[in-house]
């Protein structure tokens, strides 16, 4: 048994989400505790790789830097995908109207740090949209409230929490299968 849990044995299959997404997108998408998740978990892959015999791949889905979307996506990622990101993106426009009609950042990141506390939010992720959603505008809550106890300082919380919504934010897509 490896340390994600299981092997890859003979005639079974590892359903692997295998990102290159380009460093602003990813800014947005994956926190630093996922990336160093994904770091041993590729690492893991690759041990167990280097002993495989024969390997097939196939790709379900793949999103290109455009935010287009191509595949059969039996999985459902484009649309998880696309709850993730707005998630995050609520959730600093929700802060930036908050801030912009005049609440003290004090108030503000009282309110994050409510909604990163919220043990009613899910903490759990199923394929639906909707959890994805849920799961990771309590974790983007979470990191601003981290910020919050690495700085002390709110108002500058808060300038580095909305820096993401100065850039324009891709849209993901589901390109239509063409009929032949």
């Amino acid at each position: 048994m490896s340390s994600l849990g299981h092997t890859i044995r003979h005639n079974q299959a590892l359903f692997l989400v295998w990102g290159g997404l380009e460093e602003e997108l990813k800014e947005r998408l994956i926190s630093n505790e996922q990336e160093t998740f994904l770091a041993a978990t590729m690492n893991e892959l690759n041990s167990q790789l280097t002993q495989a015999v024969s390997i097939t791949a196939s790709i379900d889905c793949a999103v290109f830097e455009d935010g287009t979307a191509v595949g059969l996506d039996s999985a459902g990622l484009v649309e998880q995908l696309q709850a993730q990101v707005q998630a995050k993106k609520d959730l600093l426009q929700m802060v930036h109207h908050q801030y912009f009609t005049g609440l003290s950042p004090r108030t503000i990141l009282d309110m994050v740090q409510s909604m990163a506390d919220n043990q009613s939010q899910t903490t759990q992720l199923d394929n639906s949209p909707d959890s994805h959603y849920k799961y990771y505008k309590k974790l983007f809550a979470e990191e601003i409230a981290n910020m919050r106890k690495v700085s002390g300082d709110d108002k500058q919380v808060i300038g580095r929490a909305l820096q993401p919504l100065r850039k324009k934010w891709k849209v993901l897509s589901k390109e239509s299968a063409r009929k032949e």
